[in-house]
């Protein structure tokens, strides 16, 4: 069985959602929740360490809609994080 490839990130082939959805709302929520805000690297919110999981899908959903990762609270290179196995 072949493995499926995601779409990318970026492009004509990248998935497009409304910026108004609930679902980008929903991300932009969590993003502003799981903040960078503790001394040592971790998640102000789960402790977990900086980027956390929930933040990294999170500005995918917000990539995905075409938000700009500075203005809504993201490092800048939020534009290169990606999933991990």
């Amino acid at each position: 069985m072949d493995g499926v490839r995601p779409a990318p990130m970026t492009g004509p082939l990248a998935p497009r959602l409304s910026p108004d959805s609930p679902l980008v709302a929903s991300a932009r929520e969590l993003v502003v929740r799981h903040r960078d805000t503790v001394a040592d690297d971790r998640c102000g919110w789960c402790a977990d360490v900086y980027p956390c999981p929930p933040t990294i899908h999170a500005a995918l959903v917000c990539l995905a809609a075409g938000l700009d990762p500075h203005a809504i609270g993201l490092p800048p290179e939020a534009a290169g994080w990606q999933l991990t196995a």
